[in-house]
């Protein structure tokens, strides 16, 4: 199986957020976590304003937080790891999010993803790509994955 041009976009960007974890260090590595629990929290939430107000109040409090306490922290080279190690979780949670997030054909009980609608070029792409295959059964998943990955289809 060939990559597509939808499987290059989508290892271009996780490497984008892993080398931007990395360049951070723990900072890196706090945003991201604040970024994955923020998008954990907001999606199991019943309320859209109330997620709002919960990510604006993680937000403001992460970097409060990290600007407070990694200034006094002298850099080491672990501390690039742990960033890049959570550069690359978030990566890995923005690009399943992304190769999941096509809108679905539904006619009667069979559902096809992606859309047969969908202009031809991305169709093509989104259809014959190997992340979109790999990750296709947390549709399924358990809930958890499904409020980080798929919240639409989460409830």
């Amino acid at each position: 199986m060939m990559l597509t041009w939808f499987d290059a976009l989508l290892a271009t960007l996780w490497a984008a957020l892993t080398v931007l974890g990395f360049r951070r260090g723990l900072m890196g590595a706090a945003w991201a976590g604040a970024a994955l629990l923020g998008l954990l929290l907001t999606n199991a939430l019943p309320s859209p304003w109330l997620g709002v107000v919960v990510a604006l109040a993680l937000g403001f409090a992460t970097s409060v937080l990290t600007e407070r306490l990694t200034w006094m922290i002298a850099p080491r080279s672990w501390h690039l790891v742990v960033g890049g190690m959570g550069g690359a979780l978030l990566g890995f949670v923005v690009v399943t999010a992304l190769a999941l997030s096509f809108p679905l054909k539904v006619i009667g009980s069979q559902a096809t993803y992606p859309s047969s609608d969908l202009p031809v070029p991305i169709y093509n792409g989104v259809y014959n790509s190997m992340v979109q295959r790999s990750v296709f059964g947390l549709f399924d998943g358990p809930l958890l994955a499904r409020w980080l990955l798929v919240p639409d289809r989460a409830r």
